[in-house]
């Protein structure tokens, strides 16, 4: 079964974790302020700061 992970605050930790855990086929959704400075499969920019409520196509995590 393939399970839908989600990272936020998606960093340098996050982005080791990432290739381990692509090679048990999973999902990953990773929320970071700077979505260029990662090489993340699926990255989201989102900041919490904004006020704004974080949005997503997938709703199973």
């Amino acid at each position: 079964m393939k399970n839908n992970i989600l990272i936020i605050g998606f960093g340098d930790l996050a982005e080791r974790l990432e290739s381990y855990l692509l090679q048990k086929d999973n999902s990953i959704f990773g929320l970071t302020r700077s979505p260029e400075k990662y090489k993340g499969s699926n990255l989201l920019y989102w900041d919490w700061n904004l006020g704004t409520e974080f949005e997503s196509s997938s709703q199973y995590f």
